[in-house]
């Protein structure tokens, strides 16, 4: 039963339907769920209201399900059949690929409503990198449609051509011969018409012995079904049709395709649903951080801030104002998966292998929880997405289910069972009757990820825990910030370490920067406080780099210089900068960045037990911990009420409450 048939209950019923299973197949998209079935509720009961088609736009990082969700939406309330997905970022996808097809489809569908996807929508910038305004026939197209839902249909030239040399060659074989049509087939004069006919390249192939002798030649079958959809289902139908007439009406009626092959053709989709989807790097910048040490928990909580006001400063980086403006309000952000959705992901993979084997080989498959903390610290790369899972549980797990079942078979006793679990660098498989092992077998694991991941207690890593310490002291200490992590080993060997806040302010204040200068160069007056300056390493070129460009924006930029205004000494084509002929920019950058220096050596040495404890446990392990670090402060810092870390009220708003109660106190008297 197709959608439109459906009573407007029904048509509730299958939404909410599909609602639920959604929601029990993609992880984490609760929300995002609701929002597009939501979004498409006016479009599904009632499409033929519509002026201009519904448009629902899905941004988000890679792997985080938003073609997959749409693809399975679509078959759950029977749109399958009625759904044409278009990868932008194809280069396959020409402007005349997707007119094809879309001519097609309303061809095929006229009235009904379909259901469109422009996938990988970046792609169709409008503006270039450097701000160039770019143009394609393609992305044309594409926002016509996303306008009206109609663009113009351009006359085939071949077709009008061919209809114009066969309407040439009749009437000339019919002015100058004693041929008779009657029913489309010649009854008189076959032998001239078959010879005049044939002169024209055209129509060669259109007459053998055996054929009987049309008046109209055959390949207009095609031409005229083309042309009159409506009126022509079929080629068939127009062959009917041409074998009710004679010449002159065929003539006529040929003269009347003619000029309708020649006017201008709508293509309306006006009815239709489009589904933008894309990844907009300049909303969800960590899209950006390929590392698997990088914390899940707080990308998503970073991610959790973006808005539709974000998305749109994004889109203006690629698109004019005017196209942003067509694509509607309707923005869904689809989050970055949290730890323990990655959890539930791998561990709703595991039971459908586990279904899937029961239900195909009768063998009762299970996996112990190191399996699912193996495939997670394996497969998780936190702005990738749920792709590296799925092929890591593909990998190690599904790969090896052919061997384990054909082992099963093998051996195969009454009421056994199997059971997976890691042991060292082995997949052990234990093959039970009951709970006695009576066969098994381990698969060795080439995991990568574990291997740089495990600690090497070597000179590198303790000069990197070393230097983390220091970050993480001075983060602690002056800003009262508690990291979410710290590593002193990661799976990318020319990196070293890191240590990872989760900032709760966007905005910085002028008080702060000695404090967070300070925290940059924390790593340099750690290695100089425990190796001696002349052993400093090459590792705070990043942070140096950090340090001197956020000075400098917070002087130039921001208005902390002792004048505010914007300075600009470089670009002198721009007559609206501020110069600063005498470098007070640089004089006082120095400044900072010195006395932030020794802000960073004083408090390492203030807080040197603590700091110590934080290295020695890094020279070890590869990671901290929030809640190990919180720990270590709350044993060894020394003056540091440890509550601090828990409040993010810097006091701006009981300051301005305070100001404004005495102002009223001054108007009162």
């Amino acid at each position: 039963m197709a959608p439109k048939q459906l009573s407007l209950e029904d048509k509730q019923i299958l939404l909410d339907q599909a609602s639920e299973t959604l929601k029990k197949e993609f992880i984490g998209l609760n929300r995002v769920i609701d929002e597009i079935v939501n979004g498409i509720s006016g479009w599904f009961m009632f499409p033929h209201l519509q002026t201009s088609p519904a448009i629902i736009n899905a941004w988000g990082i890679t792997g985080t399900g938003k073609s997959s969700l749409i693809r399975r939406l679509a078959q759950l309330i029977r749109f399958d059949h009625r759904f044409f997905p278009f990868d932008l970022g194809d280069e396959s996808e020409s402007y005349w690929g997707i007119r094809r097809i879309l001519t097609q489809t309303f061809e095929t569908h006229l009235d009904d409503p379909i259901i469109m996807v422009f996938d990988e929508f970046q792609h169709a910038r409008t503006i270039s990198e450097n701000g160039y305004e770019l143009r394609s026939s393609a992305k044309n197209l594409i926002w016509q449609l996303l306008d009206t839902g109609k663009f113009p249909l351009e006359p085939n030239h071949s077709f009008v051509i061919n209809i114009i040399e066969t309407i040439r060659r009749l009437e000339y074989i019919v002015d100058h011969t004693d041929v008779k049509v009657k029913n489309g087939v010649v009854v008189q004069a076959k032998k001239a018409f078959r010879e005049e006919i044939q002169l024209d390249s055209l129509y060669k192939n259109e007459y053998y012995e055996d054929k009987p002798l049309y008046f109209a030649p055959p390949f207009l079958e095609r031409i005229i079904q083309l042309t009159l959809p409506t009126t022509f289902r079929t080629e068939s139908e127009v062959r009917m049709h041409l074998n009710t007439m004679d010449a002159m009406q065929t003539l006529n009626f040929l003269q009347s395709i003619l000029n309708r092959a020649q006017k201008p053709k709508y293509i309306d989709l006006s009815r239709s649903l489009i589904f933008i989807s894309g990844n907009l790097d300049e909303a969800f910048r960590i899209s950006g951080d390929l590392s698997p040490d990088r914390d899940a928990d707080s990308f998503a909580n970073q991610t959790a801030k973006i808005n539709i006001t974000d998305i749109k400063v994004a889109l203006q980086k690629r698109f004019r104002p005017e196209q942003i403006a067509r694509l509607g309000n309707t923005h869904i952000i689809y989050p970055v998966f949290n730890a323990s959705q990655y959890a539930e992901i791998i561990s709703q993979k595991l039971e459908s292998i586990r279904n899937f084997i029961w239900q195909s080989e009768n063998i009762n498959l299970e996996f112990d929880l190191s399996i699912n903390r193996f495939l997670y610290d394996e497969g998780v790369f936190p702005s990738q997405g749920v792709r590296p899972v799925i092929s890591s549980i593909r990998h190690y797990i599904e790969a090896h289910l052919g061997r384990i079942c054909t082992e099963w078979n093998r051996i195969k006793e009454k009421d056994n069972h199997i059971f997976m679990e890691i042991e060292g660098n082995c997949i052990r498989v234990d093959f039970l009757l009951h709970t006695l092992e009576i066969h098994q077998i381990k698969i060795p694991l080439h995991n990568k990820i574990h291997a740089l991941r495990q600690s090497k207690r070597d000179d590198f890593q303790a000069v990197t825990a070393v230097h983390e310490a220091g970050h993480v002291v001075c983060n602690g200490i002056l800003l009262k910030q508690l990291p979410v992590v710290v590593y002193s080993q990661t799976t990318n060997e020319k990196n070293g370490g890191f240590m990872l806040n989760d900032q709760g302010y966007t905005l910085q204040f002028q008080n702060e920067i000695l404090p967070r200068l300070a925290v940059f160069l924390g790593g340099i007056a750690a290695e100089e406080f425990v190796f001696g300056k002349e052993n400093i390493s090459t590792g705070s070129s990043g942070d140096i780099q950090k340090a001197t460009r956020m000075v400098l924006d917070m002087l130039r930029e921001c208005g902390m210089h002792s004048v505010p205004v914007f300075i600009n000494n470089c670009d002198e084509r721009m007559n609206y900068h501020f110069r600063d002929p005498e470098h007070t920019v640089e004089k006082q950058t120095e400044i900072l960045m010195t006395k932030a220096h020794q802000l960073a050596r004083d408090t390492i040495a203030e807080q040197s037990q603590l700091f110590f404890h934080i290295a020695d446990y890094l020279s070890d392990h590869h990671k901290l911990g929030k809640e190990e670090i919180r720990d270590l402060f709350t044993r060894h810092a020394v003056n540091f009420p440890i509550e601090q870390f828990d409040n993010k009220d810097k006091g701006y708003r009981s300051v301005l409450k305070k100001k404004v109660l005495e102002r009223k106190e001054i108007y009162a008297n």
